[in-house]
């Protein structure tokens, strides 16, 4: 996710510091402004962002992940980084094939401790379902990066 832009201005006005039990980013006023917390930990909300928000995105660090990416696999996997393994996550457990959004999370962030409320509604994908779009969804991230040699161009 980029930032867009950063306004600053001078006043005197009331501020607030909220901690809520495990929530460390949520949406706020109207225009639906994503905040964090530095350095808590967060980085994904929880309940799931608005569909309108852009998609969450983890940056391969290697040749290998991407090739992994390609194979239609995650980047990273649990037997190698644990909670830190990249997991694709069905925002609102809404299919891409009915306007969905994909998030790449960690592992502690998709399914990790406090993570299971997440959802405020029944999914709405077939298990085949889920593991075909994710399959689909890897492989087309995949082919987002060109290697060294101009592979993937």
């Amino acid at each position: 996710m980029e930032v867009e832009y950063v306004e600053t201005f001078a006043a005197d006005t009331p501020v607030y510091n909220l901690v809520v039990a495990d929530v460390h980013d949520y949406f706020a006023s109207d225009n639906m402004i994503l905040v964090h917390n530095v350095g808590c930990g967060g980085g994904y909300p929880n309940p799931d962002p608005h569909m309108s928000a852009p998609p969450v995105r983890y940056e391969p660090e290697s040749i290998e992940e991407v090739m992994r990416m390609r194979r239609g696999e995650g980047p990273r996997t649990k037997a190698s980084h644990g909670v830190e393994n990249i997991e694709a996550h069905h925002r609102n457990q809404v299919p891409i094939s009915e306007g969905g959004v994909m998030d790449e999370l960690t592992f502690a962030r998709h399914r990790g401790k406090g993570q299971h409320t997440r959802h405020g509604q029944p999914s709405r994908l077939t298990q085949s379902q889920r593991s075909k779009e994710i399959y689909e969804h890897w492989k087309r991230r995949g082919n987002d990066y060109i290697l060294p040699g101009g592979e993937g161009i």
